[in-house]
């Protein structure tokens, strides 16, 4: 199976909510030229310090994924501005390569020097690249801000010195911001604290019977 259909199948109901045709094509395109085998197996984090325990497993960096674009579409709800497919698009590519173009065959970490700051960013430059290389238009449009919304999804954590000058611009983009937040808040656990809240009782409070 192609990385192409794999994604397809994986991401059926998240390519639903891209309702361009030219943009659910990038983002097939991205996954078919730009993933790495590990995408498909590994755990979203390395360390196990982030993420919730159901992304820190087999498939969890799949989940993390699922996870992002419900909180996505979630927080656009509570914006003026947004553009959906952007959204949606931006955060099914914006861990394609989160450990770099390949895990270390020794201990299955990163071979990414500093991979929390750069993986957005490079992967970015390859995915406005590929642009380039199938002779669209590169300059502000709906893919551009895609790939702009991948580069800058770490927040005040992205080496920005990595990417061009142009993906400053976007700073200020009300979807780079929902992607952001949409990460963010992707990878809190969320569920512990749930737990913890749930064991948790008012102070001094007499129970009523």
């Amino acid at each position: 199976m192609t990385n192409r259909e794999e994604a397809e199948l994986i991401f059926k109901e998240e390519l639903v909510y891209i309702k361009s045709d030219d943009t659910k094509q990038f983002v097939l395109d991205c996954f078919e030229e730009l993933t790495p085998d590990y995408f498909w197996e590994t755990a979203a984090s390395s360390s196990g310090k982030y993420h919730p325990k159901i992304a820190n497993r087999k498939h969890g960096l799949i989940v993390h994924v699922k996870l992002c674009v419900w909180w996505g579409r979630k927080l656009a709800e509570s914006f003026y501005k947004y553009d959906m497919d952007v959204i949606v698009a931006a955060l099914l590519l914006h861990d394609l390569q989160k450990f770099g173009l390949e895990m270390s065959v020794h201990d299955g970490k990163s071979t990414l020097a500093n991979y929390t700051s750069t993986h957005g960013m490079l992967l970015a430059v390859q995915m406005r690249q590929l642009l380039k290389d199938q002779g669209k238009t590169v300059g502000f449009g709906k893919l551009e801000t895609i790939t702009a919304c991948v580069g800058l999804h770490m927040g005040r954590w992205t080496d920005e010195l990595l990417g061009d000058k142009w993906i400053k611009e976007y700073r200020d983009n009300n979807n780079v911001h929902i992607v952001q937040l949409a990460d963010y808040c992707a990878s809190r656990k969320v569920g512990e604290k749930m737990e913890e809240l749930n064991r948790w009782d008012f102070p001094g409070r007499t129970a009523i019977i």
